[in-house]
């Protein structure tokens, strides 16, 4: 039987070149900071892999369900659609398992988010969750855990939990000392929410504390970037 031309057109190979296409022509767009292309390259992309076909059961493999779900997770966030985000976490730990990276990168955004939208309370909850899942997975000195650690710290904005903010700013400037060295720009940061926390306490210890921490990050910071 004689294939129609919008049938070869829509056939499987066909199909994965089209959207390995799209998955990079939105990566670049990402790298470019071209915000409204890359979303309509993922929502391509997106179209694609919902529509591709590996066998001939016309099942999706897990390569493909993985593409699909970080194309969504990409859409969501270009979006700024919460619900949407929420969407694809609950999909990808059905179909990947919570503690899977990419399950945990759409948490993390969660808690993005709700942070952006000065829900520090929310955002906590999520940044906590992630970075007590990555540590379990990845290591407590992970660079991603060591991340999901700090901004734990930075939502907690209540001066009745200062205590607790130092010790957890603290605890993860440590930490990121050992792994990434003084010098890191993520070391920076963190020292620099340091020394904020420990000038909020305003003691004359504390003070004394994080003027030295400023000195530091200052000093750090010329070093690497210059003046």
């Amino acid at each position: 039987e004689e294939r129609a031309v919008g049938d070869l057109e829509m056939s499987p190979t066909r199909r994965r070149f089209s959207m390995a296409a799209s998955l990079c022509q939105a990566r670049l767009h990402r790298m470019l900071f071209q915000w409204d292309k890359r979303k309509a390259a993922w929502q391509q992309a997106w179209c694609l892999c919902e529509e591709r076909e590996s066998d001939d059961t016309g099942e999706m493999t897990v390569l493909d369900r993985l593409d699909s779900l970080r194309c969504l997770m990409w859409i969501a966030l270009c979006s700024e659609n919460l619900p949407l985000l929420v969407q694809c976490h609950e999909r990808q730990c059905a179909a990947l398992g919570e503690s899977h990276p990419d399950s945990l990168m759409t948490l993390y955004n969660q808690g993005v988010d709700h942070y952006r939208r000065q829900q520090f309370a929310a955002a906590e909850i999520l940044y906590r969750r992630c970075w007590e899942m990555q540590a379990h997975v990845l290591g407590a000195e992970h660079p991603d855990t060591l991340v999901s650690m700090s901004d734990v710290a930075v939502c907690i904005q209540d001066d009745s939990r200062l205590e607790e903010r130092v010790q957890l700013d603290g605890e993860c400037l440590r930490l990121k000392r050992v792994s990434l060295g003084d010098k890191h720009p993520e070391t920076l940061n963190t020292m620099n929410n340091l020394a904020f926390s420990l000038e909020n306490q305003n003691t004359p210890v504390s003070l004394a504390e994080a003027a030295d921490l400023y000195r530091e990050s200052l000093e750090g910071r010329r070093e690497v970037l210059g003046d």
